[in-house]
């Protein structure tokens, strides 16, 4: 669910009912990005059951996001997606699309929508650009500039956008180095303006009450973006085998990238006034 959708359900942070969550069921990936933030995490999957756990322990959420490394390696994909889908629950997916071929069309029905990276064909000019437009849900990419990026990426992306129609939301690694930024603020300043928005935040964090994240080992977060510190020691919320309490906790994130909403969350819980929104 977009953040600004989220952002509709605030009243539900007061009751700790979440609308949605992140479901990262595998960490593995097929491929080697030097921009990843899931390649140094523990190469772990999910039991099948525990997925199902996980899933059945926020009764309130109306759609579940698999996330974290590559969902499609996991061996009971097929079966986590048809359990999400028979509990009549929206499903969507971040995804490398070195695997889609693998399942009919008809799987892919069950998808609300999919949001595929497409940085490797823009990195190799002679790697096959796929066609992912029989895709039957709603489908949307990801190109990452990074330090490694071609001088010919934008007749790169070109060529994808000329067999595929679908927007292409381009950002600049969230670890580039200045050399890196400056080289892309002139050729795409709306990459490096993405990068921007990931702010460091100091404050009450709200997220996990809107959509919680969980880890392949079942352990709750507030959510998947931190890479860096003690982040997985400290932001623990409880395990879906175990009680939990989805309630607002103190965070000091190096690098956020929802500061805006949740200041405005903050002021929305906090404020007297009944006519702020």
């Amino acid at each position: 669910m977009p953040t600004h959708k989220l952002l509709h359900h605030v009243l539900s942070i007061r009751n700790s009912k979440p609308v949605c969550m992140t479901l990262g069921i595998d960490n593995r990936c097929n491929l080697n990005c030097t921009f990843c933030l899931v390649k140094h995490r523990e190469q772990t999957q999910m039991p099948l059951s525990l997925a199902r756990q996980a899933i059945d322990a926020f009764p309130t959420i109306r759609s579940v996001e698999l996330g974290l490394g590559e969902p499609t390696l996991h061996p009971n994909f097929a079966e986590i997606v048809r359990y999400i889908h028979n509990k009549g629950l929206k499903v969507g997916m971040g995804t490398n699309g070195t695997m889609l071929p693998k399942h009919n069309k008809d799987f892919w029905q069950m998808f609300s929508w999919l949001s595929i990276g497409i940085t490797r064909f823009i990195d190799n000019p002679f790697q096959e650009i796929p066609d992912y437009d029989w895709l039957p849900c709603r489908h949307s990419y990801i190109l990452v500039l990074h330090q490694g990026t071609p001088s010919s990426w934008e007749q790169q992306l070109e060529k994808f956008r000329a067999k595929n129609a679908g927007y292409v939301s381009i950002r600049l690694d969230v670890d580039a180095n200045s050399k890196t930024k400056a080289r892309f603020e002139d050729e795409y300043p709306d990459a490096v303006k993405y990068q921007e928005r990931l702010l460091p935040y100091k404050g009450i964090c709200y997220w996990a009450c809107l959509k919680p994240m969980v880890y392949p080992n079942g352990v709750i977060y507030p959510c998947c973006s931190a890479k860096h510190g003690d982040y997985y020691r400290d932001y623990r919320l409880g395990m879906v085998l175990n009680k939990f309490n989805l309630q607002p906790i103190w965070v000091d994130c190096a690098r956020c990238g929802r500061t805006e909403e949740l200041s405005m969350i903050h002021k929305f819980l906090n404020d007297p006034d009944p006519q702020f929104m």
